[in-house]
Formats: C-alpha cells, sequence, structure tokens
C-alpha cells in the first residue's frame, strides 16, 4: 500500500513542493469549517485587526465578517496553488456545508462553489442527506415547534454539499476503465440520484476529530473518478477517511494536514487499517447496534427479538451476535 502523509501549511507558497505538476487523479477533501474563535488564532489577520485601537471599536459581530473574509481569500489561494497538481483528466471534490458562527449565518457552501468555479469547470453537484441521525434535542427549528409563530422559522440544517468540479473538458476515451466490482443494484438504489442518504458518524465516535466524514462518501467518490494506482489526495486530510478508501481501493494516497497530531492519527488509523481493513466500518455499526439495542430493551424487547430486528437492517451476522452478547448485557435501559 502506497501512501504518502504530509504536514504543511497551505497558505504557504511552496508547501506542496514535494508533488509534481499534473501527478493527481483526484482532490478529494472536506475543508476546514470557518469557527471565528479557532480560526484567528493562527490567521494571517488583516490590518484592520491588527490595529489594536480600531480591533477595540469592532463589534465581535464585525471582526467575524472581517475574519471570514479573510477566510475565504486563503481558501482561494490554497485552490490556485492545488490546480498544478491535477491531471488534465483530474477532478477537485469538496465535500462542504454552511455554517453558524456569532450568531452569524455565512453560505459557506455558496462561496466555496464560487472560488472553485474561477479556476475549475463545474460538473455535478451532489446532496448529501444526513436525516438519519438528526437529533431530537438539537433541534434548530425548536423555537417554531413550541411558538409557531410566523418569522421563527428555521429549518434544521440536515444536508451537506458535495460538490465536483474538473480541471478540463477534454478527456480522453483512454482514461475511462470499466468498474469490474460494478453491482447494478446497489448503484441504482443508492447512488444513481443527486441525493446520497448516508448516516453521519455518531457523535461519540467523533471524539478524536470533530469533522470526520463516514467512509461511504470517499469509498464511491474514489471509485467514480479515479482509477486504480491513481493518485488520491486531501489537502485537509483530518482523520484519514479518504486516503483510508483510496488505499482500499487500490489507489496511491496522499494527505496533509495542518496540524501535527492529526497527521500522526492518520498514521496510526492507516496502520489499523493494514491490520483489520474493516475496522473502521465494523466500529461505526457496532456503535449504531448499539444505539438501537438500548432503544429496543427500553421497549422490552428480548435477546431474539432485537437480533431478528438487526438482521432486517441487513447488519452481518457475525456482527450482530458480537453487538447482541456484549451490548444486550452492558447497554442500561435508561
Amino acid at each position: 500500500m502506497k501512501y504518502l502523509i504530509l504536514n504543511k501549511d497551505l497558505r504557504e507558497q511552496d508547501c506542496l513542493k514535494e508533488l509534481q505538476s499534473n501527478s493527481v487523479q483526484l482532490i478529494l477533501t472536506s475543508p476546514p469549517y470557518f469557527n471565528a474563535r479557532d480560526y484567528e488564532k493562527h490567521a494571517n489577520l488583516p490590518p484592520l485587526i491588527q490595529n489594536a485601537k480600531l480591533s477595540q471599536n469592532l463589534s465581535t459581530q464585525e471582526k467575524t465578517l472581517i475574519h471570514y473574509q479573510n477566510y475565504l481569500k486563503e481558501m482561494r489561494d490554497i485552490f490556485i496553488r492545488l490546480k498544478r497538481l491535477l491531471k488534465q483528466s483530474g477532478y477537485i471534490i469538496i465535500v462542504i456545508s454552511d455554517i453558524c458562527s456569532n450568531k452569524i449565518h455565512f453560505p459557506l457552501s455558496f462561496h466555496f462553489f464560487n472560488i472553485l468555479s474561477e479556476f475549475f469547470i463545474w460538473e455535478d453537484t451532489i446532496i448529501w442527506d444526513k436525516t438519519i441521525e438528526l437529533d431530537d434535542r438539537k433541534l434548530h427549528s425548536q423555537r417554531y415547534l413550541y411558538q409557531p409563530f410566523s418569522f421563527y422559522y428555521k429549518p434544521n440544517w440536515s444536508h451537506e454539499y458535495i460538490f465536483i468540479f474538473k480541471k478540463s473538458s477534454d478527456i480522453k476515451q483512454s482514461d475511462y476503465i470499466k468498474d469490474p466490482l460494478f453491482h447494478k443494484q446497489s448503484f441504482i438504489t443508492n447512488f444513481s440520484r443527486s441525493i446520497w442518504k448516508i448516516e453521519p458518524i455518531p457523535p461519540d465516535l467523533q471524539d478524536v476529530h470533530p469533522a470526520r466524514f463516514p467512509l461511504e462518501i470517499p469509498h464511491h467518490l474514489v471509485k467514480y473518478f479515479s482509477n486504480k494506482g491513481d493518485v488520491v489526495f486531501d489537502c485537509f486530510a483530518g482523520f484519514g477517511t479518504t486516503l483510508l478508501e483510496a488505499l482500499r481501493l487500490g489507489r496511491i494516497a496522499v494527505g496533509n494536514d495542518y496540524q501535527k497530531h492529526y497527521c500522526d492519527l492518520i498514521e496510526r488509523n492507516i496502520k489499523t487499517f493494514q491490520r483489520d481493513p474493516d475496522f473502521f466500518t465494523d466500529q461505526v455499526k457496532l456503535y449504531r447496534m448499539k444505539m438501537i439495542i438500548r432503544t429496543l430493551k427500553k421497549r422490552g424487547l428480548t435477546k431474539i427479538q432485537i437480533q431478528k430486528h438487526l438482521l432486517k437492517r441487513k447488519f452481518q451476522e457475525d456482527l450482530i451476535c458480537k453487538a447482541i452478547n456484549y451490548y444486550f448485557y452492558t447497554t442500561s435501559a435508561e
């Protein structure tokens, strides 16, 4: 398995000199979401904020707006530098959502779309539907639920955007290679439409990285937009999910992260993956079964009834046995 982990600050001009021009087939990433409190610690702040006197006269929201504009500028500079890495047949795909910071809603996805459109050719947009794991205790629309007054309505954010761009419209027929493992029915049912219903990583499994996305997303995108032996690059690698799926599919995985402890985490995750390729997939499935078992125990279902329910949900039998034998006796019925 071939992989490379870089610890670079992408805002520096020569940060990716280790990577050759026109060498990457797919850049697949989820950019670090703007958060004023965390971002201002390392951002190159504009002159207005560097002037202490002027800064004192600005409100928190005014400072947030300035930090946000600076953030977009730096992201734009990064994507300019990424373009040279892509092959002519290459794609860049980002997973992004809108955000709220200091009570200001930012249409981050649309701003990123505009930035990418300057340098790449838009191909498609996929909506990642995350409603399966919606937490009713954190409803954005709760205010309207209990006080259904005019202008109170605000929907729950339960989706993210997957923007697909390509470097050039000149893609040769020789670049297309048929997928020998293509499953027609699974594709038609789950991935033939522009809305992908994929369960997000449960919050309790996000302790080592707060923005870990599910394995299914990079698995299918890597499969659809690269071939075996191609280089797949995640410039904001974080947990290393894209790298794990690139390695699973026989690609060369390259990842970068600004923070050294995430680079160390990626290295550990790859070692774990090499020992057990199904470890992270099974980890998520076992956690979801734990939540189901807890709910069904509260309803008074027996061990056999819970096992039948999990089989209907199409979990593997060996994992069901493992979950039942452990969680049925240890999960409280509170």
